[in-house]
C-alpha cells in the first residue's frame, strides 16, 4: 500500500491569517483532524486539532529560586513560552505545526 492509496485528494487549506475559529469550525463541519496552512502559495505547516485542545490547557508555571533579591528560573522557560504563544494565538500562524511534522522536501 502506498500514500496515494489513502490519501485525500480533494484537500482543505487556510491561510495562516485565517482565524481559529474559523479552522475549528473547518475541522469539525467536514469531520477531519487537521488541515495544511499556507502564507500565499507557501506550505508554512500544520493545525490539527490537539493544536486546538492544547490553546485551551492551564500551562505550568516556571518555577523560580528566590535568591537574594533576583529571581532565577527553574529551567522550562522556553516551553512556557511556546505554551502562552499557543493559548493566546488566534490565527492560524500562531497553531502552526511546522517543522518536525513536515519533511524539508516533497
Amino acid at each position: 500500500m502506498q500514500a496515494r492509496d489513502v490519501m485525500t485528494t480533494n484537500v482543505v487549506i487556510v491561510q495562516a491569517s485565517t482565524p481559529i475559529a474559523d479552522i475549528a469550525r473547518i475541522l469539525r463541519t467536514v469531520a477531519i483532524s487537521g488541515v495544511p496552512v499556507f502564507e500565499g502559495d507557501t506550505l508554512v505547516g500544520i493545525v490539527k486539532e490537539v493544536d486546538l485542545i492544547a490553546r485551551h490547557a492551564r500551562p505550568h508555571y516556571p518555577r523560580y529560586l528566590p535568591l537574594l533579591d533576583a529571581q532565577i528560573p527553574l529551567g522550562g522557560q522556553r516551553e512556557y513560552q511556546e505554551i502562552v504563544r499557543r493559548i493566546l494565538g488566534t490565527t492560524a500562524r500562531h497553531h502552526v505545526n511546522a517543522g518536525q511534522d513536515l519533511p524539508s522536501r516533497y
